[in-house]
């Protein structure tokens, strides 16, 4: 059983924890749950992006997972890029973008640049059917026709001027 933290409209703990199988059922207006997501940048300006398996309907975004009651979202991150992709980071490496509340779950968003050889991850192949790096073009496009969802075409600009402050996109 996963349980997950009820947060208020503004990020803050509410004390209510639900079960993630049940929990939209649970929640009353002003509640919700919280996930966290990262766009991974290789020095050519792509982000790592997921095509999600047949079972968790098969649509494209960053690593990303809930997060679990009582963990914070720099650690839920971590662990999220480690059982999707394989992936072992430091969440020092990790940069906090920006926290949303758009639609029903809040969501935390984190940046990495880092160089990552696909053919060296190894995805969690019940969740993620493959992997690949995308342009922010490439990614707009799924957002835009429905293969992603429409947030990021909101986040991922934040995402790029996140880079662009920190001399980090190319």
């Amino acid at each position: 059983m996963e349980l997950l933290d009820v947060y208020n409209d503004e990020g803050v703990p509410t004390g209510k924890v639900v079960e993630r199988s049940t929990y939209k059922e649970n929640l009353s207006e002003g509640e919700h749950i919280a996930v966290v997501q990262v766009y991974i940048q290789n020095k050519r300006g792509e982000f790592l992006i997921e095509k999600s398996a047949k079972t968790t309907g098969e649509r494209y975004l960053p690593v990303s997972g809930h997060l679990a009651s009582g963990e914070e979202p720099v650690d839920g991150m971590v662990r999220e890029i480690k059982e999707e992709i394989g992936l072992d980071i430091d969440k020092e490496e990790l940069e906090f973008v920006k926290f949303y509340l758009i639609d029903a779950p809040l969501r935390y968003i984190f940046y990495i640049k880092k160089d990552i050889d696909i053919k060296d991850l190894e995805l969690q192949h019940d969740e993620v059917d493959h992997v690949e790096f995308m342009t922010t073009e490439q990614i707009l496009y799924l957002s835009a026709n429905g293969l992603m969802a429409p947030v990021h075409r909101g986040i991922l600009p934040d995402v790029v001027n996140h880079a662009i402050r920190h001399r980090k996109y190319k």
